[in-house]
């Protein structure tokens, strides 16, 4: 009866244990899962995006591609406890998609306020950006290098070029 009562007991406790772990590490997590899912989804538009324009089926493609970019430059770009190289990688990412998808992101309804507004946000948060090692510093002088070409892109897309009459 003894063995009976401590193994029910054990049973309770451990998972008892075990669902509080679950429901705190869900709760600690979500954030985390959150950067997941959006690391996931920019992870299969770039999987997947070759082969749907090949077939011409991108339209739609682009806008949720902004919206997660935006939502990591958000939350993990602005975090001062992320390690500077994912940070700094985070946003040349996010500057490149825009210098090569800017005509892209406007088909799909992409205002050029917001790709400006973004380049904006890349650039004062690259430049706010502590280096510490050459790779970085080599990653930051690129993003701040190339920002210009990548706002050069947005302004042809949206032929607001400044050098048309």
């Amino acid at each position: 009866m003894f063995v009976f009562f401590f193994f029910v007991v054990f049973f309770f406790f451990f998972f008892k244990q075990k669902t509080a772990y679950e429901i705190s590490a869900c709760l600690v997590g979500s954030e985390m899962c959150i950067r997941d899912r959006v690391y996931a989804n920019v992870g299969i538009f770039y999987r997947d995006i070759t082969t749907a324009i090949t077939e011409a089926s991108d339209k739609g493609k682009y806008q949720p591609l902004f919206e997660n970019l935006s939502e990591l430059i958000d939350t993990v770009a602005m975090d001062d406890n992320e390690t500077e190289i994912v940070r700094l990688e985070l946003l040349e990412l996010s500057r490149s998609a825009i210098q090569q998808y800017a005509t892209k992101f406007k088909n799909d309804g992409i205002s050029q306020t917001e790709l400006d507004s973004m380049l904006d946000n890349i650039e004062v948060i690259a430049k706010s950006i502590d280096t510490t090692t050459d790779l970085t510093d080599e990653k930051k002088a690129s993003i701040t290098e190339f920002i210009g070409e990548a706002r050069e892109a947005v302004e042809l897309a949206y032929g607001t070029n400044k050098g048309e009459n």
